[in-house]
């Protein structure tokens, strides 16, 4: 499950709650009847609004998803947006409450649409930014765990390396997993060539050679 620590800031020293991906929407350039609807449609769905008091933060602050007046935009600025949207690979979406001065490139339209009415049916709005919230969560949950096991893996393999036998046991107890996920990891090492053999006498795995890291 994701969750929203608080970190301490390495120039403060001061703990803070940083924007993530999955739970920050960004608004700009909304009056402020529009930004009390959205503040009651975030507190609703559990994510945090961030008021963008420049329009390079919209790019600049992570969010699973922007609403935005480009009427208070500039053209170069539009253009920019559009730009680096189209660019970052996360799974960002863009609602405009009016049309913008410039063309929505085609291949940016899953990503970003034109809403006039966005405000006025409040349900469908908080529908609309829950089923993305929901995905977006999804997305970095899963690579979350991507990661953890991209490092117990590697983490794996250097103990092999550093010391002479490794117990299943001991290896499932300090990462926290089952020992069949361990089998599994170094199933893994073994199909991309790591030379990781199992001592029966012993019951512990070694490593005999490595292609990694030699």
């Amino acid at each position: 499950m994701l969750e929203n620590k608080p970190v301490r800031h390495p120039v403060t020293g001061k703990m803070f709650e940083p924007y993530r991906l999955w739970n920050t929407l960004i608004a700009s350039a909304l009056n402020s009847q529009e930004m009390d609807i959205l503040n009651n449609t975030g507190k609703s769905i559990k994510a945090r609004i961030y008021q963008a008091e420049k329009w390079q933060d919209i790019l600049a602050i992570p969010c699973f998803a922007a609403i935005i007046n480009p009427s208070k935009l500039t053209k170069y600025m539009i253009e920019t947006i559009f730009t680096l949207c189209l660019d970052q690979d996360d799974d960002m979406i863009i609602l405009l409450t009016e049309d913008p001065c410039i063309k929505i490139p085609r291949e940016a339209k899953n990503k970003i649409t034109v809403d006039k009415n966005v405000f006025l049916d409040i349900q469908d709005l908080k529908l609309k930014l829950l089923k993305h919230k929901t995905k977006v969560a999804h997305i970095c949950n899963t690579n979350r765990l991507y990661d953890k096991k991209i490092f117990r893996i590697l983490s794996i393999l250097k103990k092999l390396k550093t010391e002479k036998y490794l117990l299943t046991a001991d290896l499932a107890g300090e990462f926290n997993v089952s020992m069949k996920t361990i089998c599994r990891d170094i199933d893994l090492l073994r199909n991309i060539g790591e030379g990781i053999d199992y001592n029966h006498k012993k019951k512990a795995y070694y490593l005999n050679k490595s292609i990694l890291w030699d």
